[in-house]
């Protein structure tokens, strides 16, 4: 591009990688818009276990440490069938702690 072209990036959905395209873009001043599917995100059944190389991603965005104030630490593991009744569960993350 030559000049100074402005343009406006549409951003198609709004899971973890549109998320993070629409981070990185407001932090750069670029316009843009982001499209889902979805109204609201769900109440249950949304969980994000932070590994470390995608730790070091939210480090090199400049916001892991706001992400990890709103962290819970994992206490277990439930397997549920549709209607939300656990058919498994195991207590992994106890036995790491204990190491």
């Amino acid at each position: 591009m030559q000049g100074n072209s402005q343009f406006k990036v549409i951003i198609v959905g709004a899971g973890v990688t549109g998320l993070t395209l629409a981070h990185c873009l407001a932090k750069a001043g670029i316009n843009f818009v982001l499209l889902d599917k979805g109204v609201v995100a769900p109440r249950f059944g949304t969980t994000i276990t932070l590994q470390p190389h995608g730790c070091r991603i939210l480090h090199q965005l400049g916001c892991l440490d706001a992400v990890l104030a709103k962290c819970d630490t994992m206490g277990g593991a439930h397997c549920r069938d549709a209607t939300g009744k656990s058919f498994a569960s195991n207590d992994f993350f106890g036995v790491i702690r204990k190491l």
